[in-house]
């Protein structure tokens, strides 16, 4: 074929987030973390602008990461790898969030729209 084109079912609304706006911090081992940009994020997961040659596995799970927005608190969240986009400027890492307790994903829900209705807001 010419073309090859990848069609990805959307469960949950993605928002794009700007960049320095928003960070996730993944724990790797005991000990060393790796802080990464988010680069869109929804309630199901989220998009990450991978900075390192090495890339991860398709399904490693990070346990004991959290989300970073300012002036937020943090919210401790499990991922899980599930795709790489090579992109031009740095690879993208999609990954799947891991069960949250319900206080967690009613912050995450309450970040996602709030991401979302800020441009309007700023108008």
């Amino acid at each position: 074929p010419l073309a090859v084109y990848r069609l990805q079912r959307r469960y949950a609304y993605r928002v794009p987030t700007a960049p320095g706006q928003g960070r996730c911090v993944i724990r790797q081992a005991p000990g060393k973390e790796r802080s990464l940009g988010i680069v869109d994020l929804s309630v199901r997961g989220l998009l990450l602008a991978w900075q390192d040659d090495e890339r991860p596995d398709i399904g490693v799970v990070w346990e004991h990461s959290r989300i970073e927005f300012a002036d937020r608190p943090p919210l401790p969240c499990m991922l899980v790898a599930t795709r790489i986009d090579e992109a031009d400027d740095s690879p993208r890492v999609g990954c799947e969030f891991g069960p949250m307790p319900p206080e967690v994903e009613r912050a995450l829900q309450v970040l996602v729209n709030d991401l979302q209705l800020a441009p309007r807001r700023a108008r």
